[in-house]
C-alpha cells in the first residue's frame, strides 16, 4: 500500500511540474509575440521618420529576430512538454 501511495504521489508530482512547465513556457511565448510586435512597430516608426538625421539606437530589426526565435523555441518546448 505504501509503494502504490507513493507512486501516486509521484505520479501527481510530475503531472503538476509538466503542466506548470507548459504553462510557463506558452506565457515565455506569449510575451515573445508581444515584443515582436511591439519592435516591429516601433521598426516601422523609425523607417518612416520624418527628420533622416536623427538616428534611434535601439537595434530593432535584431530585437525582432530575436523575439521571434524565443517564441518559437518556447512554443516548441510547450509543445514538447504537454
Amino acid at each position: 500500500m505504501g509503494a502504490q501511495n507513493c507512486r501516486a504521489t509521484e505520479a501527481l508530482i510530475l503531472g503538476a511540474t509538466r503542466y506548470f512547465m507548459q504553462a510557463s513556457m506558452l506565457t515565455l511565448a506569449a510575451s515573445a509575440v508581444a515584443l515582436t510586435a511591439i519592435s516591429a512597430l516601433a521598426d516601422r516608426r523609425r523607417q518612416r521618420r520624418a527628420d533622416l538625421d536623427r538616428v534611434g539606437f535601439m537595434p530593432w530589426p535584431l530585437i525582432t529576430v530575436m523575439a521571434v526565435l524565443v517564441a518559437l523555441t518556447a512554443f516548441a518546448a510547450a509543445l514538447r512538454s504537454g
